[in-house]
């Protein structure tokens, strides 16, 4: 992959591959900071480390968030929903990473953009229901994050998978 002239730290691939100029170098992006030029990208092993650990920061946060939620019988379904499928983003991602081949990868990290998705749709109808509690506004966005960053990987994956199967053919 082919980065821009000024890298980010700690950013998502998607972040990375969606930064069309250079001109934010030295300024914050969302809780990031925009690194200097000649700053070392993060290897894919460190990035799947800190995605780890991101999936997992955003299982707690969202089951903190969860806390701050009336617990009314209107709400015990989604607040259900939600402690479902936020966890499970975390735990699927793992086992994504620890993949026998790269079909498999690829199937399970689906697995992973589903369960954000629908985390993301969830904690939409908490923001919707209870806009006051103030954590939800950036558990949605998070979630948001999250999904697009796996979405991109599971593109990524298949775009290499496509590309390596024509080079195969045309060898042949």
């Amino acid at each position: 992959m082919q980065l821009p002239s000024c890298q980010l730290q700690n950013l998502p691939t998607w972040q990375l591959v969606n930064l069309k100029t250079c001109k934010l170098e030295g300024s914050m992006v969302g809780s990031y900071q925009v690194a200097k030029r000649g700053t070392r990208a993060m290897t894919n092993s460190e990035f799947k480390v800190q995605l780890e650990k991101r999936t997992v920061a955003f299982s707690v946060t969202v089951i903190k968030m969860l806390r701050k939620i009336p617990g009314g019988l209107e709400t015990k379904n989604i607040r259900e929903q939600v402690m479902r499928s936020a966890t499970a983003v975390g735990a699927n991602y793992r086992e994504a990473n620890r993949a026998e081949s790269s079909a498999d990868f690829v199937h399970k990290i689906d697995v992973v953009a589903k369960e954000a998705s629908e985390s993301e749709y969830w904690i939409t109808l908490l923001h919707e229901l209870y806009p006051q509690v103030e954590e939800v506004a950036s558990v949605l966005a998070e979630a948001g994050e999250l999904t697009r960053v796996f979405d991109k990987i599971r593109r990524t994956m298949i775009e290499r998978s496509t590309k390596n199967l024509s080079t195969c053919k045309l060898a042949n």
